[in-house]
């Protein structure tokens, strides 16, 4: 998706995981933190049940942080994140 750059990736939020520290959020363009789990519909139209984890929207490519910021989803939008170095907390 980051070398594409350009679309919306849904994604579990393991915002603590080495991979999402260094592969995932620093090429992002944009983060919707999701308020809530998501859920998904079965074929017969029965609500499943969430997810086991939080989720999040990535967007890569300036239209489509805009519409993350326009859809109407309720959440926290970070943009470009900057990744700071030191000491890792599970180091303190």
């Amino acid at each position: 998706m980051a070398e594409h750059g350009n679309g919306i990736m849904l994604i579990f939020a393991r915002v603590e995981t080495t991979a999402w520290q260094t592969d995932i959020l620093p090429l992002a363009d944009a983060l919707l933190l999701l308020h809530g789990r998501v859920h998904f519909y079965l074929p017969s139209g029965e609500r499943g049940k969430s997810g086991t984890a939080p989720s999040a929207l990535l967007a890569y490519g300036e239209g489509n942080v805009d519409a993350l910021r326009n859809a109407g989803l309720a959440g926290a939008l970070c943009t470009k994140a900057e990744m700071l170095p030191g000491v890792k907390a599970s180091l303190l």
